[in-house]
């Protein structure tokens, strides 16, 4: 809770800092930023086959004659989205296998 008044309008500024790395510290953030891309394309790519693959069963299940609610809780039975720590365990696997 804060103290403010609640009819006050709260006043948000931004501050631009340019930043002006040594050649060192570019490299470093360099890095980062392909390392930070690379989790984000493995973890995007992993959830998308699993949709693909949830999808393809919902629409199996769906064609066989089952009602589209009950087919999309057994697919989802099936292919659950991977949470934070699953595709961690996903990631380390594939980058152990290199």
């Amino acid at each position: 809770m804060t103290d403010e008044p609640l009819n006050m309008p709260r006043v948000t500024r931004v501050v631009y800092l340019p930043l002006d790395p040594t050649p060192g510290e570019r490299e470093i953030l360099q890095r980062y930023a392909d390392c930070s891309r690379a989790c984000f394309n493995f973890a995007f790519y992993a959830k998308d086959a699993i949709q693909r693959r949830w999808s393809a069963e919902r629409d199996r299940l769906i064609a066989q004659g089952m009602e589209e609610k009950e087919a999309r809780k057994s697919a989802t039975a099936l292919y659950r989205v991977p949470r934070q720590f699953d595709l961690q365990k996903m990631f380390l696997a594939q980058r152990g296998s290199r």
